[in-house]
C-alpha cells in the first residue's frame, strides 16, 4: 500500500546517520539538537515548493509534527511550516 500526503504535509524517513561538515553525528548528540534530516517520503500536492520530490533530504523541526508507523517504517508527518530547506 501506498502512502499519499495531503494540503501542505511532507512524510519524511527520519536519516539518523547524517554528515555534516565531514563529521558523522551519533544518534546521540542529534536527540539535543532542534534540528533533523530526512529523506522525503510524499508531498502533499499544496506544498509550495514543487521542485521537492520524493527521495530528497529535507531539514526540519525535531519537535514538530507526527510521528506515523507505514508498513513497519517509522515515518514523519509534517506541515509546510516546519520544513527548513532542503539538500541541492
Amino acid at each position: 500500500m501506498s502512502l499519499k500526503a495531503t494540503r501542505d504535509i511532507v512524510i519524511v524517513k527520519i536519516v539518523y546517520a547524517e554528515k555534516m561538515q565531514g563529521l558523522y553525528v551519533p544518534d546521540q548528540a542529534k536527540q539535543y539538537s532542534g534540528k533533523m534530516w530526512g529523506e522525503v517520503r510524499a508531498v502533499g500536492p499544496e506544498y509550495p515548493d514543487k521542485s521537492l520530490r520524493i527521495g530528497d533530504k529535507l531539514l526540519f523541526v525535531r519537535h514538530e509534527g507526527v510521528p506515523v508507523d507505514h508498513e513497519g517504517e517509522r515515518l514523519w508527518a509534517l506541515k509546510e511550516i516546519y520544513c527548513l530547506g532542503k539538500e541541492v
